[in-house]
Parts: structure tokens; C-alpha cells; sequence
């Protein structure tokens, strides 16, 4: 079973630029290839092209464009051999449905690894994969294709290997960023975020000289989040500059709270507030009410 020993597929199910299936008609596509060989173990290869954003302001959107329909021609040319479904869901992201035996015959990264010219020099771009071996027959496409990019969303090990492969593990931590992400809200307006003060002192004399402010996060479900846990999926989601202002809002107030107990005050800087790009605030927007 080919694409084209498939029933003619309706303009509708493809896509405009390169002529691949789109979302509905891969998902029409996948089921009917496994419709048609039953006793085949098959799995979902989900990828993206690494940065392509920055490919498209480097290399134009013309360029990029060929660089779509290229990428689309070498996928033909293995639809050709083998009973395989290719679709393009959108922009640089792509999808795939491969009898599992197939998966290490083909050499995935040579394929979609492009080499074009930027002014002379060679410009490289590369590509993510991520894989989901369907062991549910009960999921639909939808669900096979959203494991398979939860797969790829975790691949860290672009020398080593050229993708990684869909687990539980990685199912309920894609879920608990979620929840985690969802309750963001929530947990700066009932002060789950706190700071904490980590002390800096002379060497010769053992006297404290500056303190660094530190953000932690007790849930009231998770219990104490990890910093190395939030930290970056805030960063990714934009939630980040709300959760400093916070954090530098209260350190003030302690300050403020010094000074009128009569208490020794140090300097406080807080850890990364400036080192990772987020927005500063104006004294008058962090005066302390």
C-alpha cells in the first residue's frame, strides 16, 4: 500500500504548497493503510526543521518555500518504495506513518538535513524527530501524532542519535507542564512564590555583605517545585517577567521592613533577573506601596 495505490485524494486533503496530505487527509490516509495491513506494526514519526525561523529571515520566505517542496519530493521518492504516509501539518512540521521495521532502514537525518548558501557561505539546517510505535489501537491519529511530538519536544542528544521515542514518562511530564503552566496564575495571586535569601559574605571577616534573592514555588498539590522545573517552562511561555516583578516586589518589602525595624540592610541582587533578557522595571514601577 502506496499513496498511490490510495484512492484519488481530494485537493481538499492536501497541502497547497508542497502537495503532501494536510492534517485531515493524513489522518484519512493513516487509517486506511492500516486498514489494509492489519498484521503490520507501525509507528508516527513527528519532526521540525531546527530554527526555521531564523532560516526564513535569513534565506527569505521564497527560499524557504523550495526548501518545503525539496524536502516534500525526497518524502515521494519513499512513498514510492514503501507503505508509507507523509503529511505536512504546518509550516516546518512534518509527519509520517512507517511500518516499524522501517524505521532504521531509512537514514531519516541524512534525508531532511538541507545544505543551501546564504552570500557565500554554507548555511545548515537540521531536523527534530520524534516516534510513537502504536501499541493503543483505541487512540485516533490525532493522538498518535500528539505523542509522537511530545517525543520530539524532549530530544536532547542531536549528535548521538537522530530521534527519540515516545514513553509513559514522557506523556505524564508533558501533562504535568501543563498543569503547571495552568496554574501559574493561580499560585502568584494566592503567593505559592516566595523568595528566599541566600546570604553572600566577606571571606576575611564572615560578615554578610550582599544577599542573593532566590525564587522557589510550594504547590499545594506537588509540594516544592524545582526552580530547574518552572524556570524554563516559564521562560518558554512568556510568564517569566510577571514572576520577577513579583519576586523583586517582595524582596522590597522585606527591605522596607528592615529599614523600619532598624534592621541591618545589605544590597540584593536576584539570581538571573538580568542575565536571561527579561523585561527591567523602573524604580517608580517597583516602588514599594
Amino acid at each position: 500500500f502506496t499513496m498511490k495505490e490510495s484512492k484519488a485524494i481530494s485537493t481538499t486533503d492536501t497541502d497547497a504548497l508542497t502537495g503532501l496530505l494536510n492534517r485531515e487527509g493524513f489522518e484519512k490516509e493513516v487509517n486506511a493503510l492500516r486498514k489494509a495491513q492489519p498484521d503490520t506494526e507501525f509507528c508516527i514519526i513527528y519532526w521540525n526543521i531546527k530554527e526555521f525561523k531564523i532560516a526564513n529571515i535569513l534565506l527569505g520566505r521564497e527560499r524557504c518555500d523550495w526548501i518545503l517542496k525539496n524536502i516534500s519530493n525526497v518524502f515521494r521518492k519513499f512513498s514510492g518504495q514503501y507503505p508509507i504516509v507523509f503529511g505536512r501539518i504546518i509550516s516546518d512540521r512534518f509527519v509520517c506513518c512507517i511500518p516499524k521495521e522501517l524505521v532504521e532502514i531509512i537514514d531519516w537525518k541524512n534525508a531532511t538535513d538541507i545544505k543551501t548558501d546564504i552570500h557565500g557561505f554554507e548555511y545548515h539546517l537540521h531536523s527534530n524527530y520524534g516516534i510513537y510505535y502504536i501499541t493503543k489501537e483505541t487512540l485516533s491519529v490525532d493522538e498518535m501524532i500528539m505523542r509522537a511530538q511530545i517525543a520530539m519536544q524532549t530530544f536532547s542528544s542531536p549528535m548521538t542519535q537522530s530521534y527519540a521515542v515516545y514513553n509513559q514518562e514522557m506523556g505524564d511530564r508533558a501533562i504535568r507542564r501543563n498543569l503547571l503552566l495552568g496554574d501559574f496564575r493561580r499560585a502568584l495571586e494566592s503567593g505559592q512564590f516566595y523568595p528566599v535569601y541566600q546570604p553572600i559574605c566577606d571571606a576575611g571577616t564572615g560578615h554578610v555583605i550582599s544577599v542573593e534573592v532566590l525564587t522557589r514555588w510550594k504547590h499545594p498539590v506537588y509540594g516544592n517545585i524545582p526552580p530547574a522545573e518552572f524556570f524554563p517552562l516559564f521562560e518558554e511561555n512568556g510568564c517569566i517577567g510577571e514572576l520577577d516583578r513579583y519576586i523583586w516586589e517582595k524582596a522590597c518589602q522585606t527591605v522596607r521592613t528592615s529599614f523600619e525595624h532598624s534592621h541591618k540592610v545589605v544590597p540584593f541582587s536576584i539570581k538571573n533577573f538580568i542575565m536571561t533578557g527579561r523585561k527591567k522595571y523602573s524604580a517608580k514601577q517597583l516602588s514599594i506601596q
